[in-house]
């Protein structure tokens, strides 16, 4: 779609625009295009998902491999199951993933200590370092785009970041409860 901004100039835009009379084209009728908070929580999650393809690249690593890394990272060590059901893949994927995983020397594989059939994922000290650099790069690259914000305004954005993560993880528990919102604790808690 292409239009005329406030200098005259025509610019390419990535939305549809309405005619004097408030219509759209008929080729952009059936566009979905959300708007407000729900338009730019997308475009953030967009860019947030850019840079962690970005930073799985830069690693040698493909966007799962990067997943599987955050995750085990987070938990500190988890079976191959439990990380199969977190990423919502199969047992043979996770079993490709883990090994590259170990060969490229992140991830080793360690004896469950309760469980003889089963084994731990754990990350290397290359799988930390990797962590430690990648966590480092995130906050710089957030810094300099939070930059130009007052401490307040962060301050706000990160309290409603947060409430809005709890609520809808709140309702992903409970679909079919809708006052179950205000009814859980936070899920940073868990």
């Amino acid at each position: 779609m292409v239009g005329t901004g406030n200098d005259g100039q025509t610019t390419r835009l990535p939305y549809p625009i309405a005619d004097q009379e408030g219509s759209l084209a008929d080729d952009q009728k059936r566009r979905h295009v959300l708007t407000g908070f729900p338009d730019a929580a997308i475009h953030f999650q967009r860019a947030l998902e850019d840079n962690r393809l970005r930073i799985a690249l830069d690693h040698g690593l493909s966007a799962i491999e990067l997943r599987s890394l955050f995750r085990i990272a987070l938990i500190g060590s988890m079976t191959p199951k439990q990380l199969a059901k977190d990423l919502s893949l199969s047992s043979a994927a996770i079993t490709g993933l883990s090994t590259r995983l170990v060969s490229s020397g992140m991830l080793r594989r360690v004896e469950h200590p309760r469980d003889r059939r089963s084994l731990w994922l754990e990350l290397t000290e290359v799988g930390h370092t990797t962590m430690a650099e990648i966590h480092s790069d995130f906050n710089s690259m957030v810094t300099d785009a939070t930059g130009e914000l007052a401490e307040q305004d962060l301050e706000i954005a990160t309290a409603s970041l947060r409430e809005v993560t709890r609520a809808i993880r709140v309702r992903l528990a409970a679909p079919d409860e809708p006052d179950a919102v205000g009814s859980e604790q936070s899920s940073d808690r868990r």
